[in-house]
């Protein structure tokens, strides 16, 4: 096979790729309507309060599918109120409030959340204050405190960055997370983004197979699994979802640099097949089959 046409099918493939990761409108839609079911349920305890989504699903790096994906929701109160109340207090209130409607819901201590099971999707769901900086109080993971969370900040820092790179970081991001799902889903997706992000500062991306190996290495490189959240110094993203998987992540992420490695080499020096079908394994099931 040429070079060219060789490059050209990747090329295509990848455009797919970035394609298919991306959320519909009627996935949007969704996920409004199950915002506004929760916020009906805690219209009947509480007055005053907004919510928001201040995860990737307002960053835009959530990836498609999105059944089964968790999407943050803050229940924001005036801050004059956070005294009042301690963070266990206000989760425990609404694991009482949210089980009365959903019975598929659960209090999970690491992230100090509540997560509820609503249609295809999981809300993991906290309480907050909003303050006069525009920043949020979110439960510190001590669980004994409120502390400064600055999502909004975070996300303006990646929409600046996302637009340094021409808007092919979150493409990135969502190929990243899209591995990790079809992987077994070993890491936490947060943790995926804060990685890419972190790996493509200082770097340009030429086309989406080097910028790939890029953040592989810079994972490898990292070996942390443990990250500060950016929008909270106070809060840490655990990397894994479970620890025990700690040696399965290393095999992974060696695996997938390799992998990746060899596809670029093999496209660039022997232009061989092999390139495609390298990705092929990367992303099973969701790769453009025919070159």
């Amino acid at each position: 096979m040429s070079n060219d046409r060789l490059q050209a099918a990747i090329a295509d493939a990848f455009g797919a790729l970035t394609r298919s990761t991306e959320l519909s409108l009627v996935d949007y839609t969704s996920v409004s309507q199950h915002q506004h079911e929760l916020e009906a349920v805690f219209a009947r305890h509480f007055n005053n309060f907004t919510t928001v989504l201040p995860g990737a699903y307002s960053r835009h790096t959530m990836a498609a599918p999105l059944a089964g994906s968790v999407v943050d929701m803050l229940v924001l109160f005036g801050v004059n109120s956070s005294s009042k109340y301690r963070p266990a207090e206000l989760i425990e209130r609404f694991h009482g409030i949210v089980r009365q409607h959903y019975s598929n819901c659960w209090l999970a201590k690491r992230s100090v959340s509540l997560v509820v099971r609503v249609g295809d999707f999981v809300f993991r769901v906290q309480p907050g204050f909003v303050t006069r900086e525009r920043h949020y109080l979110v439960p510190a993971q001590t669980w004994d405190g409120w502390v400064d969370h600055d999502s909004i900040g975070y996300k303006h820092e990646f929409a600046r960055m996302n637009a340094c790179h021409k808007g092919k970081l979150v493409h990135v991001v969502r190929m990243i997370k899209t591995w990790n799902r079809l992987t077994g889903n070993v890491f936490d997706g947060y943790y995926l983004e804060l990685i890419t992000v972190e790996a493509m500062r200082g770097y340009q991306i030429e086309n989406y197979p080097r910028a790939l190996r890029h953040v592989y290495r810079s994972m490898l490189r990292q070996v942390a699994f443990r990250l500060n959240d950016p929008a909270c110094s106070a809060i840490d993203v655990e990397g894994l979802r479970d620890v025990v998987d700690l040696v399965d992540a290393m095999k992974l992420i060696q695996t997938a640099y390799r992998t990746a490695d060899q596809a670029i080499e093999f496209a660039e020096q022997t232009h061989s097949p092999i390139a495609y079908t390298n990705w092929e394994k990367l992303f099973p099931g969701v790769w453009q089959h025919s070159i």
